[in-house]
């Protein structure tokens, strides 16, 4: 998805990836190596592009490509990356995040809210707390999120 704001010649490209919906560590995992092989992938275009090996047609009414400043994210549907990305200035976001923001009054806001992120806060907003529970005759162990607020919402800027 590209949105650009011709006048102020801000853009944002974002990868959009649609993974199943992580319900386990494992799944999380799977998810997290989907975000980052998006960026490398984004990534690897953004190079092509700016090298000149590749070209894009922007419709007419937008300045050249090259005259944007670019803000390069990857999105899943649910779930936010938890570690940074293998490439440089590349965002990770997820749409129940943005979704959650409400609506940016311009693409600045948005822009900053995907590079600045405003996250909930570990001993704030939520806990993590090790369950433990009996399986056969051996003890599982399980860090758990432990909410604290349930009226937290992420803001813009």
């Amino acid at each position: 998805m590209i949105i650009v704001d011709p006048a102020k010649r801000l853009g944002l490209c974002l990868e959009i990836k649609w993974p199943i919906e992580a319900l386990s560590l494992h799944e999380v995992m799977k998810v997290e190596n989907w975000i980052t092989s998006a960026a490398q992938q984004l990534d690897r275009l953004r190079e092509e592009l700016r090298a000149g090996s590749a070209t894009v047609q922007m419709p007419a009414e937008w300045p050249a490509f090259g005259s944007v400043d670019w803000t390069w994210c990857v999105g899943t549907p649910q779930q936010l990356s938890t570690r940074p990305l293998p490439v440089p200035d590349m965002h990770a976001t997820s749409l129940r995040y943005l979704q959650a923001l409400g609506a940016p009054p311009d693409l600045d806001a948005l822009v900053t809210a995907l590079t600045r992120p405003d996250l909930p806060v570990d001993g704030v907003h939520f806990d993590v707390q090790r369950r433990s529970f009996p399986v056969g005759r051996h003890q599982v162990h399980l860090d758990a999120i432990q909410v604290r607020t349930t009226n937290w919402r992420p803001r813009l800027g």
